[in-house]
């Protein structure tokens, strides 16, 4: 089985659906939390507030997505992100 840090890397060099892409911005706090880990930084207690921060930005935006691969996506990335708390904490 791919490590998690692989795993990460993986669902961060994958294409978006294009329902995610129209608001992309890969300045954004689980881009930084995710790139963060997969690159294998140090997480220090603020990455991982932010990472529970984009925990809940997650779950608003589950309630706005109308396609089946943009809820695939938020659904994998919210899984990678309780993933890597688990490991970091």
């Amino acid at each position: 089985m791919r490590s998690l840090q692989r795993r990460v890397q993986d669902f961060l060099d994958e294409p978006l659906p294009d329902e995610i892409a129209l608001n992309h911005n890969p300045d954004s706090l689980t881009e930084l939390v995710l790139s963060t880990y997969a690159s294998g930084q140090h997480f220090d207690a603020g990455l991982i507030k932010m990472a529970q921060l984009c925990l809940g930005e997650i779950d608003n935006a589950m309630g706005e997505i109308a396609t089946e691969a943009g809820r695939t996506y938020l659904i994998n990335c919210r899984k990678l992100l309780v993933e890597v708390l688990q490991e970091v904490m």
